[in-house]
């Protein structure tokens, strides 16, 4: 009896090796390995930030120390760059590392600011730059992208300001909604739909108002917490495909970018093998897309603190 289970025991090994293999397949290694680099990686970005922050001692046991400084903590980190790829900023760059996600949506509405703005019917900047894609290393570690300093507030919506101790609109100043919040509305984008965080139960803090905020062009404000927009996807991918022609021209690679983002937001429920396989070759080119978008990005973050490449 003893042999002939050890017979099937060996038969079975050699038949199904993966079964006794903790390894991953060939197959997933080189699809892994033909993962383009990006020009910025989160880990250098995190150790930077560690670098320039203090050390947090283990609750359990104080002679060690968590892997990460006291900059990150929760489910948001604000931190230094000091030196990045040759160059040193003086005052610091101050990014933030969020763990909560919304780099997809980040990423679309940074490139349609970036086209409204080409295109005249958006003046200001009010997106924020993101710096790299949300990734795992072994745990989440989140995505960064720059931070602005300011008071934070729900978006303004054309109506007045709200006195969350009288419990209504007061006769005070009209706070006239965004041109770019209100294109992002007409293209299925919503952030006025989450009232997590808000001071009076109607809209969460999702807008920054900078030290420099101008009440009539909006330059200064900048749109946050990605993760709460509501997404109309129909709206969305109706509008790329009526200005794709156009956006092409603008926007050049970065429409691309826009539209894999897009695609790989939409959920593929028990996907085949063939669409697994076109998935990851749509996050490969999405990874290669975004190293060059990084270094434009790079560039333009360089040339406002009147920095010269190395």
């Amino acid at each position: 009896m003893k042999v002939i289970t050890l017979f099937i025991i060996i038969l079975v090994s050699l038949s199904y090796p993966f079964l006794f293999s903790n390894a991953p397949s060939t197959h997933l290694i080189n699809r892994r390995a033909r993962t383009p680099q990006l020009f910025i990686t989160i880990e250098e970005l995190f150790a930077e930030c560690d670098r320039n922050s203090e050390p947090v001692p283990s609750f359990l046991d104080p002679a060690r120390q968590l892997p990460h400084g006291r900059w990150y903590y929760g489910q948001v980190g604000i931190g230094e760059i000091r030196e990045l790829k040759g160059v040193k900023f003086n005052p610091p760059l101050d990014v933030v590392a969020k763990i909560k996600g919304g780099e997809e949506i980040h990423l679309i509405c940074a490139i349609l600011n970036e086209y409204w703005r080409a295109r005249g019917e958006v003046t200001a900047r009010n997106v924020p730059y993101i710096l790299t894609p949300y990734q795992v290393m072994g745990e989440d570690m989140g995505y960064f992208y720059e931070y602005r300093e300011g008071h934070e507030t729900s978006p303004p919506d054309g109506t007045h300001e709200y006195n969350p101790w009288l419990g209504y609109e007061s006769i005070g100043e009209k706070r006239n909604m965004p041109p770019f919040l209100a294109k992002l509305l007409e293209v299925g984008l919503n952030c006025y739909r989450d009232i997590v965080q808000s001071d009076d139960g109607r809209v969460g803090k999702h807008w920054i108002e900078g030290p420099n905020y101008n009440r009539e062009t909006h330059e200064d404000g900048w749109l946050i917490d990605y993760e709460a927009i509501h997404t109309d996807a129909e709206k969305i991918s109706r509008y790329l495909k009526e200005q794709e022609a156009e956006m092409r021209e603008i926007l050049g690679y970065k429409y691309e970018l826009l539209r894999i983002t897009f695609q790989l937001m939409q959920p593929v429920l028990n996907p085949s093998e063939e669409e697994r396989i076109e998935r990851q070759h749509l996050k490969n080119e999405f990874y290669r897309l975004f190293s060059r978008y990084q270094q434009e990005i790079w560039a333009k973050i360089l040339a406002e603190r009147g920095i010269t490449p190395p």
